[in-house]
């Protein structure tokens, strides 16, 4: 499979938190295949300790940052490092922020990680899923959990230390061919398609909701057409105003959704950017990062069609590179190009707003082309059946 390198360096990257790594040193904030949404220069300048509170302070460029501090009601720098300290760890370094929080080396092969978000009695079912995870015989590393426990209020987790460099990087660097990294990408793909479902999977949470997304269904299809109803409510008036015939495709999203036919379901990621995978010197994976945003049970064919699209998002052979990693994922997976089609539609319904509500990001603009494709707007009139 042969992938072109991405531009570099005119735009932020789509999720700069969760595109770099915060358990590798190495991970920086510019995206091997996906610039960011809001199509603004970047002076990323990282992580930091702000000395005048005594707190965590990430800053991000142009648009400011979060701070967490005592002073907002937030966790301070000092308690978390007594908490780490009480644990028996003495190292407190600063590696720097995820998707959904900061994290710290502390040594002896573990980190340590502040969540933005989550609290405790989610972050233990997010462990119960790292422990099925690491059941599955994957040939690539995945998060384990050592401990759950809390600062006012607030999750906190040691982790495993995990190992790798991160992919966008080595390929910026030039030390990955794209090739090699289109390669790497696949097996990823290949090895998440054998893996199994769990009750652990069905109870993660998606996207920004706050009930999981498998409760009260016991179907995929019942799970997945609740889900599009939920973000069709939420955000279909942005998304109406940049997609022809929107409700005539909401409706064709919803009659295919409900024909889906029972299928085996797996573990999906759900986000298979190349920000997210560590890989070896060889370019092999090594470790599979950033599980959350849209894990759950699913069908293999829907983390195969996110995976075709996202994999380089606003390049220059973007389209082109599309449509070869569907015409691969079919023909190995047995999926058809109507299967694929038709997800995409549905991810661009989910995703549309993930990262801004007003749809005046990248990710938005690119959710809205998608739906208003030819070849998926061909799809969704056809009854040939997404699964």
């Amino acid at each position: 499979m042969s992938v072109p390198r991405a531009p570099h360096g005119t735009r932020r990257d789509r999720r700069q938190a969760a595109s770099s790594s915060p358990y590798s040193s190495t991970a920086s904030v510019v995206s091997m295949a996906e610039p960011d949404r809001a199509a603004r220069p970047v002076t990323h300048q990282g992580p930091r300790i702000a000395p005048d509170t005594g707190s965590v302070r990430i800053v991000r460029g142009e648009t400011g940052g979060r701070q967490v501090s005592g002073s907002s009601g937030e966790p301070a720098l000092e308690q978390l490092k007594d908490l780490f300290a009480r644990r028996g760890y003495r190292r407190f370094d600063l590696l720097g922020e995820g998707m959904e929080g900061v994290v710290f080396a502390l040594g002896d092969g573990h980190v340590g990680k502040l969540w933005f978000r989550r609290q405790p009695a989610e972050l233990r079912v997010i462990k119960d899923f790292y422990e099925h995870l690491g059941s599955q015989d994957l040939p690539f590393a995945v998060p384990r959990m050592v401990d759950v426990d809390e600062v006012r209020g607030r999750g906190v987790t040691i982790e495993h230390e995990l190992p790798g460099r991160n992919l966008r990087d080595a390929v910026a660097a030039g030390d990955i061919s794209v090739e090699t990294a289109g390669t790497c990408m696949l097996t990823v793909v290949t090895a998440l398609a054998r893996t199994t479902g769990s009750e652990s999977a069905r109870r993660l949470t998606v996207l920004d909701e706050p009930a999981p997304m498998w409760q009260g269904s016991d179907t995929w299809a019942g799970a997945l057409r609740a889900l599009v109803d939920r973000r069709v409510a939420a955000f279909g008036p942005v998304l109406a105003n940049a997609v022809d015939r929107f409700d005539e495709k909401v409706a064709r999203v919803r009659h295919l959704v409900d024909g889906l036919r029972p299928c085996r379901t797996v573990t999906m990621h759900g986000d298979l950017v190349p920000a997210n995978v560590l890989v070896t010197p060889a370019g092999e994976p090594a470790t599979l990062l950033d599980w959350g945003f849209l894990s759950t049970e699913a069908d293999p064919a829907f983390e195969a069609s996110i995976a075709a699209g996202v994999f380089d998002m606003y390049g220059p052979a973007a389209r082109s590179l599309d449509d070869e990693w569907v015409e691969t994922l079919c023909r190995l997976f047995g999926h058809t190009r109507h299967q694929l089609l038709v997800y995409r539609a549905v991810y661009a319904l989910l995703t549309s707003n993930s990262y801004d509500a007003e749809g005046k990001d990248g990710h938005f603009a690119w959710c809205a082309v998608a739906l208003n494709r030819p070849d998926i707007t061909e799809a969704l009139w056809s009854d040939c059946g997404a699964a």
